[in-house]
């Protein structure tokens, strides 16, 4: 029986699902992510202007933002 995923297997197998422009949108978020001052403790965390900037140079579609609004109301308390 086969263990559960790695994150980065999991990452991985979901990388190979996306078209060339969201590899695109994937890349500029890990480049982010990775230049964090948290990325080195493992605590990924980015500065609320460059999660603007990343919104602003990738818009949500529709469909996006209607899955962010779910899933925002299932785990709102």
């Amino acid at each position: 029986m086969p263990g559960t995923p790695t994150i980065k297997e999991e990452i991985d197998r979901l990388l190979d699902q996306l078209a060339a422009d969201d590899l695109e949108r994937v890349l500029v978020l890990a480049r982010c992510l990775a230049q964090t001052p948290h990325a080195a403790q493992g605590v990924p965390r980015i500065p609320a202007q460059d999660l603007i900037g990343f919104f602003q140079r990738y818009p949500l579609t529709p469909e996006e933002q209607a899955n962010m609004r779910q899933i925002l109301a299932e785990i709102e308390p």
